[in-house]
């Protein structure tokens, strides 16, 4: 698990290995090294080499001995950090490259992963000033032994502080309890219906997103502008017709 995390961090299979070897001894020589990995001299000095140029490993000289020794963990925390903020500064450029037609398509998210990773797209998408609509809200603690409710607190808040405004038509049956989660919310209207729906809604601004609650919940992705328009007009029909419960 160790020398997985390593890889995640950009590390190679064998640079992973060599790391986590030297850390559990003092030190040791690349010929030592490459006994414990069980390859050739040649490929441990290739491995130290890059190590090396990594921050990962530091060596002194003891007689006419090369000996190498782990740099603390702590370096990994910066590489991450480091990491990051490449990431962080070329998404403009990246997101550059993305075609600025409208593309209709249907995308499958499965698992909370998938979930998380098909939310977090929509937040990104959307700019301040934009609403979500939700039809049937539910948080799926009824159906999942896996509480969601964090993650759509994390979700609430950042959509709150981007100033996007939010839309709730709920069962009724759930208005005791995550109902009073929503009516709590800022820039949030919630609406109640007296009859129950098991399939959320919801209604982006470039997408609409339906979420089949299971033990591993899938959502289906619909994108397009005709699409969305529809289940807003669809929404809204519903909204008149309901009067609000606050």
């Amino acid at each position: 698990m160790k020398e997985a995390l390593l890889q995640q961090l950009g590390l190679t299979e064998l640079e992973s290995s060599m790391y986590l070897q030297l850390l559990a001894v003092d030190h040791a020589t690349t010929g030592e090294m490459a006994k414990k990995l069980r390859i050739q001299r040649s490929t441990a000095y290739y491995v130290m080499e890059s190590l090396q140029r990594k921050g990962l490993v530091v060596f002194f000289l003891r007689g006419k001995r090369r000996l190498y020794q782990a740099s603390s963990p702590y370096i990994l925390e910066r590489h991450a950090l480091e990491t990051y903020q490449k990431i962080k500064e070329a998404l403009p450029t990246l997101l550059q490259k993305i075609p600025a037609k409208e593309k209709d398509e249907a995308l499958l998210f499965v698992g909370y992963k998938g979930l998380r990773a098909a939310y977090e797209q929509m937040l990104a998408e959307s700019k301040a000033g934009d609403e979500f609509l939700v039809l049937g809200a539910r948080g799926g603690e009824d159906i999942s032994s896996r509480t969601y409710r964090t993650f759509y607190k994390n979700f609430n808040r950042r959509r709150i502080q981007k100033k996007i405004t939010q839309r709730v038509l709920m069962n009724k049956d759930l208005k005791e309890t995550i109902g009073q989660y929503y009516t709590s919310l800022k820039k949030t209207t919630v609406k109640y219906l007296p009859q129950k729906t098991y399939v959320p809604i919801v209604i982006f601004p470039h997408a609409v997103a339906i979420v089949q609650w299971k033990e591993e919940p899938s959502l289906f992705l619909l994108k397009g502008s005709l699409v969305v328009a529809s289940f807003r007009q669809y929404f809204e029909s519903i909204w008149i017709a309901h009067k609000s419960e606050e």
